[in-house]
C-alpha cells in the first residue's frame, strides 16, 4: 500500500465509511519503509496506521535493505528486479550502472549496502517539506514495484497480490518491470512464471464500496474530488469486451459504476 491509498482510506474513516470489507480480507498488508517515510510526514496518516494496527489489521512496514531475504539472498536476481523496476527512469538507470553494477554481477556488493546507497543518494529530488525533508521522487512507486515483483517471482503460496495505489506511475513501473523480467534469460527466480499482480486505485475502491452497499452515490460524489484518467472495461451487446483509458468526470464515473457491464481496472 502506498501513501496516496492510505490517505484515501484515512479520508474514508474520517467520513465514517467502514473499510473493513476492503482490508479485512488480507493476511498481510506491507508498507515499504520508503513509503512509511512519506506517511510519517503527516501526523494524521501515521496515527491512522497505528489505529489500524491496534484494531488488528496485519499492517507491517518492510525495510528495502532487507529485500534480499525474500529472494533467498540471490543478490544478482534482486539486482535484475531493481533494474527492471527503475528502467523507465533514466536518472536511476544511470545511477545503477555507474555506482552499483559490476562487470560480473556476482561481484556486486551486498544488497543491503547498495540498496541503502541507492536511497541515500537518490538522484531525483522533489520539493522540500516544512520539516526540512526533501521528497525523493518516485521512490515509493519504485519500492512497491520491487516488492511486488519479489513476491510475484518467489512466493507461490500467495493467493492475491495487490498493490493499493492511485499513482499511474506505479502501475506503469510494475507492468514494465514484469515484461522486462519475463524476457530476461539471465534472470533465474524461484518460479518459472510470475504470480499476477493486481491493482486497487481509489476509483476501484469507490466502485467496490458502492456496489457492496457501503457507499451511496452522493457519498461517491463527495469522495471523488476531480476529473481523472480511468482505465475500465465494458461488455458490448455482442458480449465482446472493450478496454478504455480516458479522463472521466465525476458524473461520468457515477454512470459507469451503476453499469453492471463495466469493470474498473485502474
Amino acid at each position: 500500500m502506498d501513501n496516496s491509498s492510505l490517505a484515501f482510506m484515512h479520508e474514508l474513516s474520517q467520513r465514517s465509511y467502514p473499510s473493513d470489507g476492503i482490508l479485512s480480507v488480507y493476511d498481510l498488508i506491507l508498507i515499504p519503509k520508503w513509503v512509511m517515510e512519506e506517511i510519517e510526514d503527516s501526523t494524521y496518516r501515521s496515527t491512522y496506521v497505528e489505529q489500524l494496527q491496534a484494531q488488528g489489521y496485519p499492517i507491517r512496514w518492510i525495510d528495502e535493505t532487507k529485500y534480499g531475504a525474500f529472494v533467498n539472498d540471490e543478490d544478482v536476481n534482486l539486482y535484475y528486479i531493481v533494474e527492471a523496476a527503475v528502467s523507465r527512469v533514466s536518472e536511476l538507470m544511470r545511477f545503477l550502472r555507474r555506482k552499483v553494477k559490476t562487470e560480473d554481477l556476482i561481484d556486486l556488493p551486498s544488497a543491503e549496502e547498495w540498496m541503502n546507497r541507492l536511497y541515500d543518494e537518490w538522484p531525483i529530488h522533489g520539493r522540500t517539506l516544512s520539516t526540512g525533508r526533501t521528497l525523493k521522487k518516485n521512490a515509493g512507486e519504485i519500492s512497491l514495484t520491487i516488492l511486488a515483483e519479489i513476491f510475484a517471482w518467489y512466493h507461490d503460496g500467495v493467493d492475491s497480490l495487490t498493490i493499493y495505489t492511485q499513482d499511474t506511475d506505479a502501475h506503469e513501473f510494475q507492468t514494465n518491470a514484469e515484461r522486462i523480467l519475463t524476457g530476461n534469460s539471465e534472470f533465474t527466480p524461484a518460479l518459472d512464471s510470475p504470480i499476477s499482480v493486481a491493482f486497487k486505485s481509489n476509483d476501484f475502491i469507490l466502485c467496490q464500496m458502492y456496489r457492496e452497499g457501503a457507499l451511496t452515490l452522493d457519498a461517491v460524489r463527495q469522495l471523488r474530488h476531480d476529473d481523472r484518467k480511468l482505465t475500465y472495461t465494458r461488455q458490448q451487446a455482442d458480449k465482446s469486451i472493450i478496454c478504455r483509458k480516458e479522463v472521466i468526470t465525476k458524473e461520468q464515473f457515477i454512470d459507469l459504476i451503476q453499469d453492471a457491464t463495466v469493470q474498473i481496472l485502474f
